[in-house]
């Protein structure tokens, strides 16, 4: 992909454009098309900009944040990005925290099988004012939104308010906004 987060790092993009990157990976494993976040004290902050274009194997055509790692998105748009699980944004692996706050748009993204806005397995999700609208999960659930607990101890809690507009999504399975 285009930029790796790992061990105590801190991205910050306050505007720009990241497009076209692609993360393989080892045997197909590829995540995080533009940005791959790991590891409890690393973190991305997104405020403002466009990551648009890129793809994974796996998780998260444009971002995929795991092992208790932070995101926080703030501005910009997240646009036209395809996984496995994800299109837009996934979470895998751990307790992460994740905010999406006014401003900030994901459309336009497309998950093979769940989430094709965003795709949570385990963690804290804010969707505040947000925009996440026009994404397909083709073969599987949530079009906008997939929360898949990933273990029998784990747990996502999420919050949505201040009018977020989860709209026009899609999914080959169930829930088209939210499963």
């Amino acid at each position: 992909g285009g930029v790796m987060v790992w061990n105590n790092a801190r991205f910050i993009m306050n505007g720009g454009t990241m497009s076209g990157n692609r993360a393989l990976g080892l045997n197909g494993l590829g995540n995080g098309g533009a940005v791959y976040v790991n590891s409890t004290t690393s973190a991305f902050d997104f405020n403002g900009g466009a990551i648009n274009g890129n793809s994974s194997l796996r998780y998260g055509g444009a971002i995929n944040i795991n092992q208790g790692s932070t995101l926080n998105l703030t501005g910009g748009t997240i646009h036209g990005n395809t996984s496995n699980y994800g299109g837009g944004v996934s979470q895998e692996q751990g307790e992460c925290s994740m905010t999406i706050r006014q401003d900030i748009t994901l459309s336009g993204n497309t998950a093979a099988y769940d989430g094709g806005g965003l795709f949570i397995e385990m963690g804290t999700v804010v969707l505040d004012g947000c925009i996440i609208k026009d994404n397909t999960a083709e073969t599987g659930n949530g079009g906008g939104v997939a929360l898949k607990a990933a273990r029998v101890e784990g747990s996502i809690n999420m919050t949505v308010s201040n009018q977020a507009d989860i709209s026009s999504n899609a999914a080959g399975g169930n829930g088209g906004g939210i499963a």
